[in-house]
């Protein structure tokens, strides 16, 4: 959270990627786990879910922060998902080279391979705490900023897009909080296109009319 403070003071946009697990979809896994650990538990309907929600910069095109010589002008204190790359944040993941964009001599060079082994994954473990002590926080910011629709895990995102100023200030507030909000009581709709059964959750078929959202498809 503290990144993307830092980001929107710099005059960039930052949008927040909602997925929600529910126990009628998701089975009680590893991975569903994972997903509550990140998110925050809310209301929906009749019953409850736990809501991930993913603050992500918006960038087209390359780098705001790569020079004309295509390096990074801010490497000393370049964000913290740039320092665990190519590494996978998620416990989940496996590390795949081919899906990554480094160029084959990363994998073969003693010292990038020793930096691997030695730095990214407690970097990674850093990444996910955070995660996991910021996610009442994010369940506050929602809050401030009226948002309270999430996507089903698995079948996409709910992205919001507030207004940077706006989303600013809900963002410092919900950071300054001294102690974990209960953010339990909040109530939120889940937008489902396929859902069948909804287990007494709250679902939207069809985005509203003034498309406060929009759904990204996994």
């Amino acid at each position: 959270m503290q990144e993307s403070i830092g980001w929107l003071e710099d005059e960039g946009t930052v949008s927040i990627y909602c997925e929600a697990v529910h126990s009628l979809k998701q089975p009680l896994d590893a991975r569903t786990e994972h997903r509550k650990k990140r998110g925050f538990k809310v209301v929906c309907g009749s019953s409850t879910m736990h809501v991930t929600a993913i603050l992500v910069a918006n960038i087209r095109g390359a780098c705001r922060n790569l020079g004309e010589d295509m390096k990074c002008r801010i490497y000393e204190r370049r964000p913290l998902v740039c320092r665990i790359y190519p590494a996978e944040v998620s416990p989940l993941i496996e590390l795949n080279t081919a899906n990554k964009v480094c160029p084959p001599e990363a994998w073969t060079a003693p010292e990038p391979n020793e930096t691997f082994a030695k730095h990214l994954p407690s970097l990674a473990e850093v990444s996910r705490q955070t995660d996991y002590l910021e996610a009442a926080c994010k369940g506050l910011l929602c809050a401030q900023l009226g948002i309270n629709t999430s996507a089903l895990a698995d079948e996409g995102y709910v992205r919001h897009a507030p207004q940077p100023d706006l989303f600013l200030r809900a963002l410092k507030m919900a950071f300054s909080v001294d102690e974990q909000p209960d953010v339990a009581r909040q109530r939120w709709t889940l937008y489902s296109p396929s859902l069948a059964e909804t287990g007494g959750l709250e679902v939207l078929r069809e985005k509203p009319a003034e498309a406060n959202y929009q759904f990204l498809k996994a």
